[in-house]
C-alpha cells in the first residue's frame, strides 16, 4: 500500500511539473514573439 501511495504521489508531482513546464514554455514563447514586434529603442528604455 505504501509503495502505491508513493507512486501516486510521484505521478501527481510529475503531472504538475509537466503542466508548469508547458505553461512556462508557452509564456516564454509569447514573450519572445512580443519582443520581436517591439522596436529595439523601447527595450532599452
Amino acid at each position: 500500500m505504501r509503495k502505491e501511495g508513493i507512486y501516486t504521489l510521484f505521478e501527481t508531482l510529475s503531472r504538475m511539473s509537466t503542466k508548469i513546464l508547458i505553461s512556462f514554455l508557452n509564456d516564454t514563447s509569447k514573450m519572445e514573439k512580443h519582443k520581436q514586434h517591439l522596436p529595439l529603442s523601447r527595450d532599452y528604455e
